[in-house]
């Protein structure tokens, strides 16, 4: 089983032209402060794939965590905002911080420095002491990033798209295809296909796939469910096209990924 401290890094940063700022498989959260004003900050959470180019003419300084997408899922926090809203393009989600007048902003940025004190410090009780820091910490940020009201769509082709992500996160469904999505949707299968990928960027088999990739990995970290059931729930009928569709995905097989990642 792989533990928490071979998952997640935290270190100091420095310098705004550090390659950690360049593009990266992981998640990462970054906060960075001028070192003429530390109490004034900037936050910065990192899809996989993003990059980050900080504003030129300061000296910044702070703290990098760095961890793949199981991280979010041992800890239960995948579906946290703005972690859940990220979608597969890469994104940077970005808020300055006024420590001297914002307690949560400051208590993020101390939540920030215990996590690289504790990886830094070699302790046999880290793995057992950084998943809960790194779940308060989550949690406090999700709490400061406030989640945004709905907005209305604009236009047809953004509101076909919400309401096709919006079915394909629907739990117990077991459409698994793009033409039962459009089906469910009442459209044709050409234009849900055309529409997706306009709006993007991606085919509408992509965010399909990385839903139900997604729910199995949840599945066999967290529930202890066997591959049968897992891939029953998704719709899977043949359990050899269900085992490749998974290694193929996750990179292993989902034995091996749940041996590796089971927190049950």
């Amino acid at each position: 089983m792989k533990t928490v401290s071979s998952l997640l890094t935290a270190h100091p940063f420095a310098n705004a032209g550090s390659p950690a700022c360049g593009a990266s498989p992981l998640f990462r959260i970054l906060w960075v402060s001028d070192n003429a004003d530390a109490d004034f900050g900037h936050l910065y959470l990192l899809s996989p794939g993003s990059h980050v180019h900080l504003p030129a003419g300061h000296q910044w300084a702070g703290y990098l965590l760095t961890f793949p997408e199981e991280m979010l899922l041992m800890t239960g926090c995948r579906h946290f905002h703005p972690f859940a809203s990220f979608p597969a393009a890469p994104v940077v989600w970005h808020t300055a911080v006024n420590g001297s007048c914002n307690d949560t902003g400051r208590y993020v940025r101390r939540l920030i420095a215990s996590l690289v004190r504790e990886c830094q410090r070699p302790s046999h009780s880290a793995d057992t002491l950084l998943p809960g820091l790194l779940k308060v910490l989550l949690v406090y940020i999700s709490r400061f990033c406030q989640q945004p009201q709905p907005s209305e769509p604009r236009g047809a082709d953004q509101h076909l798209f919400q309401r096709f992500m919006h079915l394909i996160g629907e739990k117990g469904s077991e459409r698994k295809g793009i033409q039962d999505y459009a089906r469910a949707l009442a459209v044709r299968t050409d234009v849900l296909s055309e529409t997706v990928r306009k709006v993007s960027g991606y085919p509408a088999s992509h965010h399909i796939y990385e839903h139900m990739i997604r729910t199995a990995k949840q599945a066999a970290i967290s529930s202890g469910a066997s591959m049968k059931e897992v891939a029953y729930n998704l719709g899977f009928k043949d359990m050899a096209h269900f085992s490749k569709f998974f290694r193929n995905k996750a990179g292993m097989t989902y034995s091996d990924y749940k041996k590796a990642y089971q927190t049950i």
